[in-house]
C-alpha cells in the first residue's frame, strides 16, 4: 500500500500540473504579495522581535489575524479544489480564489481534526509529565524537561497514524460525503502507517532543496537591492509550496479513493 500510496500522489501532480497550478497558483500570489507588504511593514523576519511588537502591539496584532484568516481561508479553499478535481473530475478555474459552502464545511473538519490532535498530544503531555515526576522526584529540571520531550516525541511517533486516519475526514467533507472521526478512523484502518511513511518520503527532498534555495541565495544576493532579494525567495518559496501543498493533499485524497474503493467493495476490517 506504501508503494501505491506513494506512486499515486506523484502521478497525480505530476499528470495534472496545471491544474495544480490552477488549484493554488491564485492563493499562493495573494500570500506572497501579503508577505511582501509584511515585510516592507517591517513584521517580516522581526515579526517575533518583543521590541517591536511592545512598540506596536495593535499593528502587530492586526497583522498576525489578518495573516491566520487568510491562511486559513487559502488552504481550504486549495485542499477542496484538488480533493474534487481528484476525486469528482471538477476542474478548477483559472483564477481559483473561491470560498463558498465546501470550504466552510472543510474548515470546520480541519478545526475538528486539529481538536483532535491537540486532546491527543495533551494526554501524552500529562502521561509524560506525571512519569517525569515521578521520576525526578516532583522537581523541575532539565532531567524532566527532557523526559517530557522523549515522552511526547515518542508519543506524536504512535499517534501519528492516528492523525493520518483521522485526516481522512476532510476529502470526504470537500466532495460533499462527510463523515464524522470515529468513522474516518475506522474507514483508513490499515492505512496509517502507510500514509506516514509516504508523507515522510515526499517532504525529505523538500527539506533538502530549502537548503539549496538557502545556500543560492546567500552567494547570489551580495550587492543586490534587499526588495530584489526578497522577491526572489519569496517566489521561489511560493512555488515550492504550492507544489509540497498539493503533493501532501495528494496522499491523502489517494488514500482515501483507496479506501473508498475497499469499502465499496466490502472489504473493509474488522474493528
Amino acid at each position: 500500500m506504501f508503494k501505491a500510496i506513494l506512486k499515486g500522489s506523484v502521478q497525480l501532480c505530476l499528470s495534472n500540473f496545471d491544474d495544480l497550478i490552477k488549484a493554488a497558483g491564485a492563493w499562493t500570489v495573494v500570500l506572497i504579495l501579503f508577505s511582501l507588504i509584511a515585510q516592507m511593514a517591517d513584521f517580516g523576519n522581526r515579526a517575533m522581535n518583543a521590541q517591536l511588537i511592545a512598540q506596536n502591539p495593535g499593528k502587530f496584532a492586526f497583522f498576525v489575524l489578518v495573516s491566520l484568516v487568510i491562511q486559513f481561508v487559502a488552504a481550504s479553499s486549495i485542499a477542496v479544489a484538488w480533493h474534487r478535481f481528484a476525486l469528482l473530475g471538477e476542474r478548477p478555474a483559472t483564477i481559483h480564489l473561491r470560498f463558498g459552502r465546501p470550504e466552510w464545511r472543510y474548515f470546520l473538519y480541519s478545526l475538528l481534526l486539529g481538536f483532535f490532535m491537540a486532546a491527543v498530544m495533551l494526554i501524552f503531555a500529562l502521561v509524560a509529565a506525571g512519569f517525569a515526576a515521578i521520576s525526578t522526584g516532583l522537581s523541575a529540571n532539565e532531567t524532566a524537561a527532557a523526559i517530557i520531550a522523549v515522552l511526547l516525541m515518542i508519543g506524536f511517533v504512535f499517534a501519528a497514524p492516528l492523525f493520518a486516519r483521522a485526516s481522512l475526514m476532510l476529502p470526504a467533507a470537500a466532495i460533499d460525503r462527510p463523515m464524522g472521526l470515529f468513522r474516518a478512523l475506522r474507514f483508513g484502518k490499515g492505512f496509517g502507517w502507510p500514509m506516514v511513511f509516504v508523507t515522510i518520503v515526499l517532504i525529505i527532498p523538500f527539506i533538502l532543496l530549502d537548503l539549496l534555495i538557502m545556500t543560492i541565495m546567500v552567494s547570489v544576493s551580495a550587492g543586490l537591492p534587499q526588495l530584489i532579494v526578497i522577491l526572489q525567495f519569496v517566489l521561489l518559496k511560493g512555488l515550492e509550496q504550492i507544489v509540497v501543498t498539493i503533493l501532501l493533499l495528494s496522499v491523502v485524497t489517494i488514500t482515501y479513493a483507496y479506501a473508498r474503493e475497499r469499502e465499496d467493495a466490502g472489504n473493509q476490517p474488522d474493528d
